[in-house]
């Protein structure tokens, strides 16, 4: 909003000012090109500070290690993905057979697991105004919470590695087959 706002103001001074934040002091870039950091980017240098937006009763860390990233794919770009292996390997002669058996339309996904992340599921003492009494957050750092009288609210701490298997059971409304369909790729069928 404040953004838009500044924009009908001064249209032409927000662009100047995007081009000089990416600009570097000259000192600032020789130092970091001593130390081997030359191409280090501003947008690379940020962190999200976890912070409660209300007080908090209580605090449960738990490890997140069942997240995965999805990308959906067409036949024609998984087998684009495919032909960029080793062709002439045993293994890819057979992926790329059962590709070609699929009909041309259909819908593929390719799955990356994630690595396991800290979460933080946040119970507040009174709800908040939409309602909810607790939230989860990931916290990659220390989580702030709202000063009390009644100091810290009650933690409950993580064991120290994630676990190696998961932990949770699957959704039944999994859209996603278990086994990969194209196992050098990591591509699933929909169900």
């Amino acid at each position: 909003m404040l953004l838009q706002h500044l924009k009908s103001l001064y249209p032409s001074h927000l662009s100047e000012a995007r081009q000089r934040l990416a600009e570097r002091h000259p000192d600032i870039d020789t130092l970091l090109q001593r130390n081997g950091l030359a191409r280090l980017h501003l947008k690379q240098c940020w962190r999200h500070i976890p912070i409660a937006e209300a007080s908090v009763a209580r605090v449960r860390f738990a490890w997140y290690s069942s997240g995965r990233s999805i990308k959906r794919l067409s036949v024609a770009e998984a087998e684009q993905k495919l032909l960029k292996l080793d062709t002439q390997a045993a293994h890819v002669q057979i992926q790329l057979r059962k590709l070609a058996s699929l009909p041309s339309g259909e819908m593929l996904a390719q799955v990356q697991p994630q690595a396991p992340l800290m979460r933080a599921n946040l119970f507040f003492t009174e709800p908040l105004e939409d309602g909810h009494t607790r939230r989860a957050l990931n916290v990659a750092l220390p989580l702030i919470v709202p000063a009390t009288q009644r100091g810290l609210p009650h933690l409950t701490y993580p064991p120290t590695q994630p676990p190696s298997e998961r932990t949770r059971a699957r959704r039944r409304d999994e859209k996603i087959e278990a086994e990969p369909f194209l196992p050098s790729l990591r591509i699933h069928r929909y169900r």
